[in-house]
């Protein structure tokens, strides 16, 4: 998918208020945030799966550059977060690393991107090793940045963030001057929106516009400068001039210019003779003659071509030439994007389309024109529309990037050498196959799996015929355990047939199978409610925008059934007034009903459910929308889904002055609701409400059954953080949960703040607890407890733990299913003699250990250590050891209320365990050799071998004695078989016995 077709979606998910937060922060009117008081308790998530994320997609302009250290740098417009990534690489194609993830937290309804997005353009190198590069979007304006790191990816810092009346859209790569300067180009923005040159020092301190473009001297530029001799700054733009074709044009120093340069347009390009839109920065010779590109026009054996020409221009006589028109041999390229690169007179270059497959090409020809070769042709499989700068290594090797084809027709880095020889392909960009970026949540199946959705991803398994894009996602399901982890379905974006980009956990319908939406795709592109089980597979039931009042994009949205089997859910737009609605459809796609259209504040109702309903206890259905009401910051409303007549208002939120303004009583509801026994909902706004800090962060809510509204709870940094977008979850202790999440304050320096908050308080507003601060994410985009930013909502299982998703981080960068609350996995030691005359240290050994855990002995607290999150410690008494028998060891969490399963620890015991050491058959039959290890503390006497059986057929050599076997040791026994069992997979069966007690087991083995 092209980086337009991207940019175009984000905008379509909500009204996104991050340029208004970020005007707000600049101009001191919110600031960072002093944390309310540091947690006393700790509940660390456990990574059940970690999701990876795609490490770098569709390179553009942002060809690698060889690094001082013999390293390939470059940058990827897509992947990661979708936002595009900084990698390196060795020359060979081995040790690929991404540097840094630019950030992109989408929860819906803001962007929280302060970094930039969708990087372009090749990096530059100074001298000392910094890379700088730019950003052509997001960012606090989304206008676009720019960057510096270290090679090693540390140091990342923001120098520059544009604001359109200084430039937006950085385009194109900069250049360091001969006075240490940084100059480089936007294509828009400026005084007359046609874009600017700028200056910038190295530490981001100086910034001044040298040139604004108005259109008669050219319009948007999107090439990077090129620096004579003489310090003399060269560059074209992509439009305007005379002919509307474009312009090249000089800055020459000046200082008595009050800019310090003075601006001369050179020549106008005059479609179609000169070739029109230049978009590449040109090169220079020894002698100041520039070369350049351009990606359409030229006349071919006398007739217009429009597939881009080579040019000259040399100063010294202002004489301008076109060295070569594409199209005037057979299988020639198209459409020239990027720069040339010049070595010893010749010219090299690639065109992103034409050639025999019309995937582009590779080509050269000398600075006069002559000599023109095609040097290499892409297929596809050997990469795709290359629209690269090369670089030209010390070993005459020429290194570029694709931006489509490869093994997943996601682009490429590829080497060949300058006679179109030893190509070769060094890197493969892919997307993850099991999934990237899970929203909102999981739910719980009757077979005992976890089930959920993530929002990016694809089908990879096709190879070149890869499916879909980045953001089709997949279906998935997981054990609690992390194990039998399993995609069940891939979403598909070029199938209409098929959703793409779902949002939320599908439910489990009464019929056993799984239902869901998606935000994207179907017939009408509107999104779509879909059915899938372990028999018939995946189907779609509808496609949502198919008729004028029908809804579109159903966002955080996990559906719900009530006892007939019918499906209820919400859209976030459309409807007749555009503003969402409350819809049913039976599981078979029949009747389908529009059973409420929100109409908005001007009609005095809500607007944009972001969540879906709540069937409540007495059959109504309960939602709250994000927009709308009396003040246009939300509602909280009732619907009788059998008369849907029977809508009504129960709470329009309070009146805001500006963003995270204070109000009596919250504003702008993101997630859903819960209920509890009596009836009674309750809800987080991310905003509005009282504190003692001025920027308020969303309240905790509670409507009655007589419909009565109150305030439990004003949030206050960084306890409300700044939103409050989860749905709480009512555990079984009585205590709602919920995550908050704090975005960036720090404009300069993004992804140094991003943070998020596990919390909960009781159903009073009382004994609010943060019990989690979740780590921000490393440069790479990984860390060891994911990141959750977007309406993510908690579940909790028979076993008591809490279960969810983080859309970031984990251990792969792609987002984690985690668990909070401890399992127990085993215990060291796990015996021990009885009658011990010491204490016993014993470590109990699992997962999800908080601070406050507790161990438990036979159902008595001990003095509990806490080691880390996977390691508890206690002494236990002697006197609790002076007898045989055995104990039950457990773990218990006071916060949660929760107590894990039962580790058995023996005391004065024998416990016997066997293991299969090999399979051999010889001419006197087959052979088994086994250990019998006892486990546990006491000594095994008369341990006899009682009956053995491989296939259904005995032992030979039984009844075998095996003598003691002392506690802490192991004997080794071989069992003998008839020569008539069969090759191939075998069940042995073993039954033993010893004094006190008999042991036994069953293994598959293989038979030689």
């Amino acid at each position: 998918m092209r980086l337009r077709e991207w940019i175009r979606r984000f905008p379509s998910r909500g009204i996104s208020l991050v340029g208004v937060y970020g005007l707000l922060v600049v101009l001191g009117l919110l600031g960072s945030r002093a944390a309310q008081g540091t947690p006393d308790a700790d509940e660390p998530p456990v990574l059940l799966h970690n999701f990876s994320f795609a490490q770098g997609l569709q390179p553009y302009n942002g060809s690698p550059i060889l690094g001082k250290d013999g390293m390939l740098y470059g940058v990827t417009t897509l992947g990661g977060y979708g936002q595009g990534v900084i990698y390196r690489m060795n020359p060979d194609g081995s040790n690929f690393q991404v540097l840094h993830v630019f950030e992109h937290f989408l929860d819906g309804f803001n962007i929280w991107n302060y970094d930039g997005g969708y990087p372009q353009a090749t990096l530059m190198q100074g001298p000392d090793g910094t890379l700088y590069g730019t950003a052509i979007a997001l960012g606090v304006f989304n206008a676009g940045s720019i960057f510096k790191l270290n090679p090693d990816g540390s140091g990342y810092q923001i120098l520059h963030t544009f604001a359109f009346d200084d430039g937006a859209g950085p385009w194109a790569a900069l250049i360091l001057g001969s006075d240490g300067y940084l100059y480089g180009t936007t294509a828009f923005g400026g005084a007359n929106g046609d874009g600017v040159v700028f200056q910038l020092s190295t530490d981001g301190s100086v910034y001044n516009d040298i040139h604004d473009f108005g259109g008669a001297d050219g319009n948007g530029p999107r090439a990077a400068l090129v620096q004579d001799g003489n310090g003399n700054l060269w560059g074209t733009t992509v439009a305007g001039g005379a002919n509307n074709a474009g312009v090249i044009f000089e800055l020459t120093p000046d200082s008595n210019a009050s800019t310090g340069f003075d601006f001369t347009k050179v020549h106008d390009f005059n479609y179609p003779a000169d070739g029109a839109q230049p978009t590449a920065p040109m090169v220079i010779d020894a002698n100041g003659v520039l070369y350049g590109t351009t990606v359409v026009g030229g006349m071919a054996n006398g007739s217009p071509s429009n597939n881009g020409v080579v040019f000259s221009y040399d100063p010294s006589s202002a004489t301008f030439s076109v060295l070569h028109s594409f199209g005037s041999v057979a299988n020639d390229g198209q459409y020239l994007y990027t720069a040339l690169v010049l070595q010893n007179g010749t010219l090299y270059g690639v065109t992103w389309q034409g050639g025999a497959s019309n995937d582009g090409i590779v080509f050269s020809l000398a600075t006069d024109g002559s000599n023109y070769q095609i040097l290499h042709t892409f297929s596809g499989t050997d990469g795709a529309h290359p629209e690269c700068v090369l670089a030209l290594g010390s070993n005459n090797l020429l290194y570029g990037t694709t931006t489509q084809g490869g093994s997943e027709n996601q682009g490429e880095v590829f080497q060949m050498d300058t006679s179109g020889n030893n190509f070769s392909v060094l890197h493969n960009f892919t997307i993850p196959s099991d999934g990237t970026q899970p929203y909102t949540g999981v739910t719980e199946g009757t077979d005992g799996f976890l089930y959920g959705t993530t929002a990016a991803g694809a089908d990879t398994s096709a190879g070149s015929s890869f499916r879909g894009d980045y953001f089709s996602g997949v279906l998935y399901r997981v054990k609690p355990d992390g194990s039998q982890f399993q995609v069940l379905h891939r979403f598909d974006s070029t199938n209409g047939d098929d959703g793409y980009d779902p949002l939320a956990p599908p439910i489990q319908g009464k019929d056993g199978a799984f239902y869901g939406v998606t935000y994207n795709g179907g017939l009408w592109g509107g999104g779509t409610v879909y059915r899938w089980s372990p028999t018939t597979g995946f189907s779609l039931i509808h496609s949502f925008g198919g008729f004028g009042n029908d809804g579109d994009n159903p966002e955080y949205v996990k559906l719900v059934q009530d006892a007939n089997g019918v499906l209820y859910g919400t859209c976030s737009v459309g409807g007749e007034w555009g503003y969402g609605i409350v819809f049913s459809v039976n599981p078979d796609g029949s009747n389908y009903q529009v059973l409420h259209a929100f109409g908005g504040s001007a009609n005095g109702d809500g607007a944009n459910p972001y969540s879906g309903v709540l069937l409540g206890k007495d059959g109504m259905l309960y939602g709250t929308t994000l927009n709308g009401g009396t003040n246009d910051t939300g509602t909280v409303y009732r619907l009788d889904p059998k008369n849907p007549n029977n809508y009504q208002i129960l709470h329009a939120f309070g009146a805001l002055m500006i963003l995270y303004s204070q109000d009596t009583d919250g504003a702008l509801p993101y997630g859903g609701l819960v209920q509890d026994a009596n009836g009674n909902l309750y809800g987080f706004t991310r905003d509005g409400g009282m504190c003692t800090n001025p920027y308020a962060s969303g309240v905790l809510y509670k409507i009655d059954p007589s419909g009565t509204f109150s305030v439990l709870y004003n949030f206050d940094t960084p306890a409300g953080a700044l939103l409050q977008d989860s749905t709480p979850l009512l555990a079984k202790n009585g205590m709602l949960y919920g995550i908050s999440i704090l975005p960036d304050t720090n404009l300069w320096q993004p992804t140094a703040q991003m943070k998020a908050y596990l919390f909960q308080i009781d159903t009073s507003g009382n004994n609010y607890q943060i019990l989690h601060t979740f780590s921000t994410p490393n440069p790479d985009g990984t860390n060891v407890d994911g990141l959750p930013f977007a309406a993510t909502q908690l579940i909790q299982l028979s076993d008591g733990d809490l279960y969810g998703v983080t859309q970031a981080g984990g251990l792969l960068g792609g987002g984690a299913v985690i668990r909070i609350g401890p399992a127990v996995s085993s215990l060291s030691p796990n015996h021990s003699a009885a009658g011990v005359s010491s204490d016993l240290s014993l470590t109990v050994v699992g997962s999800g250990f908080g601070t406050n855990d507790q161990v438990l002995w036979n159902g008595q607290a001990l003095p509990t250590t806490w080691i880390d999150s996977n390691h508890l410690q206690v002494t236990v008494p002697k006197s609790s050891l002076s007898t045989s028998g055995s104990a039950l060891v457990q773990v218990y969490d006071p916060i949660l209320q929760v107590t894990t399963q039962s580790l058995v620890f023996l005391i004065g015991q024998a416990a016997l365990q066997m293991k299969v050491v090999s399979v051999t058959r010889d001419s006197g039959g087959v052979h088994v050799t086994l250990t019998v290890a006892n486990t546990g503390g006491a000594d095994a006497k008369n341990v006899t071998i009682s009956s053995a059986g491989l296939n259904a057929l005995s032992s030979t050599n039984v009844p075998l004695s095996v003598g003691t076997v002392s506690a802490g040791s192991s004997s080794t026994v071989t069992l003998s078989f008839p020569n008539s069992v069969s090759s191939g997979v075998a069940l042995l069966s073993v039954k033993g016995t010893y004094t006190g007690g008999s042991f036994g087991g069953s293994f598959r083995v293989k038979v030689p």
